[in-house]
This record gives structure tokens, sequence and C-alpha cells, in this order.
């Protein structure tokens, strides 16, 4: 009981004049999920506010350490009802105790209390193990938000972006990484320290089970913090899962910027053959006098290499796209032309003018005066 004194009340900076409790909230609110992604954690405090806490994961999900049956309570406390549905300051331990014991402690607890002193922890220990529950649920919900939204984030890959534009995202990814592995290390904490809980209550850890023989506190006790120990370990397990997904989505990226950088050098090998042509056309067209520099017909070399130079640019950079439209477009008019030869006879004059204006729409931007 002096223990819990000295530490009482536990959160007082968070513990609001009417009884509730405050928590830290982002002011901003986020339209979309890419925003909600791209937000930071808070570096200054101006950048939250506190307002009231009303989660009902958090406290509302267990407002009272009595058992749910009022019937397994004394008469008195089913008299107090009405005061006991009153806010209370729940983050106060020392608060909690008075309560449940004044208000709510069945008759055979305090003479089970009066028979072995370990049973006066009795709702000192269900006020730890409430919050051990309040803090998994809060685990719970963050593991389950970065699950969707690394899930969302791997079906989303643009090759299109510039190397700036990369280096951001991959920066940002690993700052997720190091919120990720920090989340990581504390998990690992709080299971070591729930290993810690269950030895000290006298649990053999490999065969889990609770002992009858103990008193009535930590009996239950040993009931609350097993529970807890099983629904740690699938959110360890979850927790390193999205650790090696955040790894695998920055590894993806790289691979990707890794296949686009290669193919532009590809492309900027093979443009630099544009050497190649130059120096042929110039050579052809520098064999006649006409053609000299300050000749009259000088001009046709600019008037045939520039063109030639741009012609096979655009081609490098954008022909597999063209192409790959061309095939569709072509096996699309190929596959209406066959329907029409299969129905009707002499429509042989349909496909060829499907062709000329698909040629025109694609490469020239017209249409077939056909």
């Amino acid at each position: 009981m002096v223990s819990v004194i000295l530490v009482d009340p536990g959160m007082s900076n968070t513990s609001s004049s009417e009884g509730g409790s405050l928590v830290l909230k982002d002011p901003n609110v986020y339209h979309d999920r890419a925003s909600l992604w791209n937000a930071r954690t808070w570096e200054r405090p101006e950048d939250v506010e506190a307002i009231p806490h009303k989660s009902r994961a958090y406290h509302d999900g267990c407002p009272t350490l009595a058992p749910l049956s009022f019937s397994q309570s004394s008469s008195g406390a089913r008299d107090q009802i009405k005061s006991f549905q009153e806010r209370r300051n729940l983050v106060s331990p020392l608060d909690e105790l008075v309560f449940h014991w004044t208000r709510l402690a069945p008759k055979d607890l305090i003479a089970e209390t009066s028979k072995k002193s370990s049973n006066a922890a009795y709702y000192l220990l269900k006020h730890v193990a409430q919050h051990w529950m309040n803090q998994l649920e809060l685990i719970n919900c963050t593991v389950a938000k970065g699950e969707y939204f690394s899930d969302d984030y791997q079906a989303k890959i643009d090759d299109t972006l510039s190397g700036q534009e990369w280096k951001a995202e991959l920066t940002s990814i690993n700052e997720i990484t190091k919120d990720i592995n920090y989340m990581r290390r504390q998990m690992n904490h709080l299971w070591r320290a729930m290993m810690l809980n269950l030895e000290r209550l006298g649990v053999q850890l490999g065969c889990e089970q609770v002992d009858n023989n103990l008193s009535l506190a930590l009996r239950g006790a040993q009931m609350d913090f097993l529970a807890i120990y099983t629904r740690l370990q699938p959110l360890r397990e979850r927790v390193e899962l999205l650790t090696a997904v955040a790894n695998d989505v920055a590894n993806l990226r790289a691979a990707f910027k890794g296949i686009y950088d290669g193919e532009f050098s590809l492309r900027l090998a093979i443009f630099a053959s544009i050497v190649f042509p130059l120096i042929l056309v110039a050579s052809i067209l520098s064999m006649g006098e006409d053609f000299l520099p300050g000749k009259s017909k000088f001009w046709i070399f600019w008037a045939s290499s520039v063109p030639f130079v741009v012609a096979f640019a655009v081609g490098l950079v954008y022909g597999g796209r063209l192409d790959r439209e061309a095939v569709r477009d072509v096996k699309g008019v190929m596959q209406n032309g066959s329907k029409r030869r299969m129905g009707k006879q002499g429509k042989q004059e349909d496909v060829e003018k499907s062709w000329k204006q698909l040629l025109m729409r694609r490469y020239l931007g017209g249409s077939s005066p056909c």
C-alpha cells in the first residue's frame, strides 16, 4: 500500500480536473490515406493538443475491477450503483483501491483477506492487469493500421518518379521502418516483462497452469497474466512480420529503381549511336561542292539530319509504348475484320479502310480521306 501511495497518481500529468483522463491528439484532419501515410511524428509539444479520452477499449472497456455480476458483491455494493456509475479518476491506483474496498468488496473477499494477507492486493493486481489489457488494445489497433497501410503501399509502385522522388520515397520508408523496429523492440520488452511477472507469480514457463493452492488474489493474477501473455504472443509475431514487410517494400522499390535506371542507361547508350547516322549523312552530303558550308545546298544537311535525329530519339523513348498500343489496335481491327468477313461477303474494303484510319490516327494525327 505504501508503494501505491508513492506512485499515485501514476499519470498525474494526463489527469483532468473532472476526474477523467486526457490524451494527446493531432489537430490535423487527414482526408485520405495518402496524407495519413505521409504524416510524421510530433516534433514539438505545440504540434498536439490535449483532449478528453473517451475510448471504450482504453477506459470504458473495464470500468470496474469487481466481478460483472453484482450478485457476487455485498448488498452495500448494490446500494452504491449510482455512485459506482459516476465518473471517477480511473488513473489513480489508490482511488481505485479505496473505491472498490469500501464500495464493492464482497464479504467473502474480506474474510479471505483476514485469513491470507496477500488477498489485500486483489484489486491492485486487477488494476495492473487492466492497464496491460488496455495497452494491448492500443498495440493491436496500431499493428492493424500498419498492416493495412503496408498492404496498400505494396500495391502501388510508380516507376515514372524522378530520381529525387525515388530518394524521398525510400527515405520515408526507412523512417517508417525505424518506427516499426522501435515498436518491435518495445514488444520484446513487454514480452520479457510479462515473463518476469509470471515467474514472480510462481508460474512455471513451459507448463503454464493456475495453482489452485494459492490465495484468491494470486490465483486471479495468474489467470489474468496468463491471458495477457497469450494475447501478447500473436501481437509480437505480427510486429515481426510487419518489420519484414517494410524491409521487403524498401528492397522492392530499390529493385524497381535499379531496373528503371538500367533501362534508361541502355536507351542513352542507343541514343549515342545517333552520332553514326549524323556522320553518314554529313559524309554523303559533303561530297558535292554545292553541299559545302556557305553553298546553296548546305541547308539540306540540317533539314534532313535534325528531323531524323528527333524522330529517332522519339522512337527510342516512346517506341515501345507506341508498339504496344499499335499491336493492341491492330488486333482489334483484325478481330473486327474477321467478324465482318464471316458475316458478309465483299467487305475486304472495310478492313483496308480501317487499317488506313488506324495508321492515320495513330501516326499522323488525322483522319483518312477514304
